[in-house]
């Protein structure tokens, strides 16, 4: 799992300090959560650059036997 992990922090890396870009949408996942202190609190494309993103899994096993690659 750690290889996962490690790929998110890179992607997060990159969008926001190379190319300084909300292409995954997490500004609008933000403000439909947490409208309130989104709006009160926070100018997105401002701070996108230095908001603290992390990755979180939840993993499904929905049948045994079956590979994915």
């Amino acid at each position: 799992m750690g290889t996962l992990t490690n790929r998110a922090k890179k992607l997060f890396v990159q969008l926001q300090k190379d190319y300084d870009s909300d292409v995954l949408r997490l500004g609008l996942a933000l403000r439909a959560h947490h409208y309130r202190d989104y709006r009160e609190k926070h100018n997105w494309k401002k701070e996108f650059k230095t908001f603290p993103i992390k990755a979180v899994y939840t993993i499904k096993i929905r049948r045994l036997g079956m590979e994915m690659q």
